[in-house]
């Protein structure tokens, strides 16, 4: 199995654990689009599909994304935005990122092309949907906000509070800042310390990728992004009874199915088991019909139907 593995997802690097990989699975296939059928039943491979906002009418509020930035319009750019044409693109889709743009949500440089597009945010949400619910790096709050609509509580965590400044701004456009407890800090340091007292339904990762020149490789190293992921899981799966993973779209399943094995003994949770570690179910987020990004599932929420 490893060795399929490596061979239809291959890294630069040698796997991180490659020691649960080699010792601790067993019948570990089942992908729903043309899979090999009945082989791997600890891990889904599903595409989730959404396509853009249709455009809104022509109204003072809401204007086109292309009335927005041509002839007269030009003036309303950002500030920032008219000093950086690398910006200038994400802009353009503003309105994908947060739907209620308009009505003063605020993003910093980099949460322009860090922010998951607010139709994906709402599939996570309803995926993720509990009554307690930690959202680890939180930026400027676009996934925290979706979360606040389908959860009782959410905790949105960020080392920058630059970034909280701009998450709680963000969350009172929605209407959901009083559900949402505001965290500035390290997400490991804060759970090694036993900072979060709640049980948590689920820890959300959006950990940073490293900018957008992670899509320059065929396949991604888990090894390559900022944080190392390996610590992450380890201390979510110690607060929380499910985790899920938003990464490149590019990332190495491989290394993904690794980290379900680091759970261990006693991973638990519905659907099929990875050996003695978390169930796992990977997703292949599609954008107007192409991969933006692919997200992990660990825990009892692997398999679970949602249709948000």
């Amino acid at each position: 199995l490893l060795s399929l593995l490596l061979l239809l997802f291959p890294s630069p690097h040698p796997l991180p654990f490659s020691s649960p990989l080699t010792s601790r699975f067993v019948d570990l296939f089942d992908m729903e689009d043309g899979g090999a059928g009945g082989a791997w039943d600890s891990i889904v491979i599903r595409r989730h599909k959404f396509t853009s906002p249709r455009k809104r009418k022509k109204t003072e509020m809401f204007r086109t994304c292309r009335d927005m930035i041509s002839g007269e319009d030009e003036s309303q750019l950002e500030e920032e935005l008219e000093k950086d044409e690398e910006l200038r693109k994400y802009w353009k889709l503003r309105y994908t990122l947060f739907s209620l743009y308009d009505h003063g949500v605020k993003l910093d440089r980099e949460s322009w092309y860090s922010v998951t597009p607010e139709e994906l945010s709402k599939h996570h949400a309803f995926k993720c949907s509990g009554d307690f619910v930690l959202d680890a790096f939180c930026g400027a709050g676009g996934n925290a906000i979706q979360l606040a609509l389908t959860c009782r509580r959410v905790w949105a965590c960020d080392i920058d509070p630059e970034k909280i400044k701009l998450a709680k701004h963000n969350a009172k456009i929605y209407g959901v800042d009083h559900k949402i407890e505001f965290v500035v800090g390290n997400f490991v340091e804060l759970a090694q310390s036993g900072s979060f007292s709640t049980w948590m339904d689920v820890v959300f990762l959006a950990p940073p990728w490293g900018g957008p020149e992670y899509s320059n490789t065929q396949v991604f190293d888990i090894h390559h992004l900022p944080i190392d992921c390996e610590l992450l899981f380890r201390q979510s799966i110690k607060i929380a009874s499910s985790v899920a993973m938003y990464l490149p779209k590019n990332i190495n399943i491989a290394q993904l199915v690794a980290l379900s094995a680091l759970a261990g003994e006693g991973g638990g949770g519905g659907g099929g088991v990875c050996a003695h570690g978390y169930p796992l179910e990977v997703e292949k987020n599609l954008v107007n019909c192409r991969i933006k990004a692919v997200t992990a599932y660990y825990g009892d929420i692997a398999e679970r139907r949602t249709e948000g």
